[in-house]
């Protein structure tokens, strides 16, 4: 092929779109459930194999009842029961359905913004996407916060689309997956509603507001959310609010309460800022500049041109002080703003020339087709983006399984084992204080414990008198028995 030829084939845009479509596949879902879940994975998808094993697709479980303190809705829970009952409760089943709606949001932003920006936007975007850090950890995770950035992002999109196309169907599917947020992450899923009412009212866009099927749209997002919070405050009251709601709502305003977590995550004010210096690369300079390009470009454009960068700024910013705003700050809970990063990222390029913006097509191609040609031979992404908090303790599962009896833990390390064994071994922990532990030691009864390195060395002068069986050591985690 000649350079000519080359060239030619960089400024089609059914080749770019391919191309960028195959790579993102190939890095998403490539060796999907080589590596163990994580402690949160590892939760949810416990509570969506209760659900298949009980029936009961309503009521989130574990500790052998209704737990509603992650204030976490069901969707995550249903999509991961399902795919559990299809492939198995095992890591690949939990996370495919998180990898298939970030896969399809990539489709959907190569989509938005060939049609409201121009198809160069929409290569660059859906690559960057691709390869931004926490969006495609989070895309091979078992948690709430890809499923939320994807429903999050789809509800803007269909927005516009219904304001653009003056199509009144995407009000509806605006209001879907608008339902769809909230029953995702519950209250930040509202913030979506921030963004759409700023839009309307800096864009001058009244119109929308003479629409009923703009408001039917909103009532749908309703019947999708009403239901089942309805049903749980019907079945479990002042049980349901406490746990679900007033949690949610302390997060935000004190931080997690003191009953909640012995270990707040009050993360300084600069949370956000820090993670994106830290985490948002080679991507960071090219969303500057693109900032700055849009804004610079505002009085040399035209007022359409003008709203669809208000309209994507409004997307990415908003959200943005809403989670600056909230006490509790917690890195992964920006990654709906990689999807507005990403279009103005690729922003960036559009001030290049022509012949620049081939050449950077061409390099993006190179280094792109090289990764996912080297993620398919060798698991690079499992062993460097997908969490190995477990992948030590995989080595007493076997040995945990065979265990009759409870499992003792440290109320500090109980999440940590207990969410690794509920779902890994389909066994509940038990929790105690040290003080506990230590009358346990000391009584008579045989007691089973699992309990981090460091922790059984500092307690290791009570088992000096006592029958002690190490059932399996690992370099972080001590099973053992006391008789």
């Amino acid at each position: 092929m000649t350079i000519p030829d080359i060239q030619k084939l960089l400024t089609e845009k059914k080749f770019l779109f391919v191309f960028a479509i195959i790579v993102s596949f190939i890095v998403i879902f490539h060796r999907l459930g080589e590596m163990p879940l994580a402690g949160d994975d590892c939760y949810y998808s416990g509570v969506a194999r209760e659900m298949a094993r009980t029936g009961d697709y309503l009521t989130p479980r574990n500790a052998f009842g209704p737990d509603f303190h992650t204030s976490k809705p069901p969707v995550l829970y249903w999509l991961n029961a399902f795919s559990g009952k299809i492939f198995g409760f095992n890591a690949f089943a939990m996370k495919l359905p998180s990898a298939i709606l970030c896969f399809l949001c990539v489709l959907a932003v190569l989509f938005f913004a060939d049609r409201y920006f121009n198809y160069y936007t929409a290569f660059f975007s859906a690559l960057i996407l691709t390869f931004t850090q926490q969006y495609l950890y989070h895309a091979r995770s078992a948690v709430t916060d890809g499923p939320f950035a994807v429903f999050f992002s789809l509800t803007l999109i269909f927005f516009w689309m219904a304001r653009s196309e003056k199509k009144n169907i995407y009000f509806y599917l605006m209001g879907f997956c608008a339902g769809l947020a909230v029953m995702t992450r519950q209250i930040p899923g509202l913030f979506v509603f921030a963004v759409i009412i700023l839009a309307i009212l800096l864009l001058k866009e009244f119109k929308i507001l003479l629409n009923p099927h703009f408001y039917f749209g909103l009532m749908l997002a309703v019947a999708v959310i009403a239901p089942w919070h309805i049903i749980m405050y019907l079945k479990y009251k002042k049980a349901f609010l406490d746990q679900y709601l007033s949690v949610a709502l302390m997060t935000g305003i004190k931080g997690y309460p003191a009953t909640y977590s012995g270990n707040p995550s009050l993360n300084p004010w600069y949370a956000y800022f820090e993670i994106l210096v830290s985490n948002y690369w080679p991507w960071l300079p090219f969303l500057i500049i693109g900032i700055y390009k849009w804004i610079k470009s505002f009085s040399s454009i035209d007022i359409e041109s003008r709203k669809k960068i208000i309209f994507v700024l409004l997307w990415a910013f908003v959200p943005f002080l809403m989670f600056q705003a909230a006490k509790v700050k917690q890195y992964h809970y920006i990654v709906p703003l990689y999807v507005p990063f990403a279009l103005i990222s690729a922003a960036a390029f559009e001030g290049f020339k022509f012949n620049i913006k081939i050449k950077s097509a061409f390099w993006l191609i190179i280094i792109t087709t090289l990764l996912s040609v080297s993620y398919l031979f060798y698991p690079i992404i499992p062993k460097t983006l997908d969490s190995r908090e477990y992948l030590k303790n995989m080595q007493f599962l076997e040995e945990a399984k065979r265990i009759d009896g409870d499992i003792i833990a440290l109320n500090k390390w109980f999440s940590y084992y207990n969410n690794f064994l509920w779902f890994y071994a389909d066994k509940r922990l038990v929790k105690n204080t040290p003080e506990e532990i230590v009358d346990k030691i000391k009584s008579q009864n045989k007691y089973n414990f699992v309990m981090s390195k460091e922790m059984f060395k500092k307690m290791h002068p009570l088992f000096l008198n006592k029958p002690l069986n190490i059932i399996k050591e690992t370099e972080e985690t001590v099973l053992f028995s006391v008789n």
